[in-house]
């Protein structure tokens, strides 16, 4: 992960902190996380690496960079929540190996919807878990 540098802003008038990660002026990874000051709830809308730069650490880069400045601005979150397209497995195989993810919608309410309901795709993940894992506090 040599001289990769990450650049996190924060849109006001949508609630998103969005962080890229460029290496040598390419991005090669990005994320990008909702707040909802209401229920005090992050939403990982997007978090992905290029498929030539994934297993080099660069897509942990961005969401680290993202939650530190995430949690110097808002302090901890109640929930942190994954919304996932259905697309990559592997990506929820992973969230499951190392958050808990929980779906919005009960697989027994899911088996009997006709339509896709889109809380289906949100899941709850291990607030405390994610923190360990990109080992993350705020910056005083």
């Amino acid at each position: 992960m040599n001289n990769a540098v990450a650049f996190t802003k924060y849109d006001k008038k949508i609630g998103i902190y969005q962080t890229q990660v460029y290496l040598r002026q390419s991005q090669v990874a990005e994320c990008k996380i909702c707040v909802n000051k209401n229920t005090n709830t992050w939403s990982i809308t997007s978090w992905y690496t290029r498929p030539e730069n994934q297993k080099h650490g660069y897509g942990v880069f961005a969401m680290r960079a993202t939650l530190k400045t995430m949690l110097r601005d808002q302090g901890y979150p109640q929930n942190i929540e994954y919304v996932w397209n259905g697309a990559n497995q592997y990506v929820m195989d992973w969230l499951t190996r190392h958050f808990s993810p929980v779906s919005k919608l009960p697989v027994a309410v899911q088996k009997y919807q006709e339509i896709d309901d889109w809380d289906a795709h949100i899941y709850i993940l291990n607030r405390e878990a994610i923190i360990k894992y990109f080992d993350v506090t705020p910056d005083p």
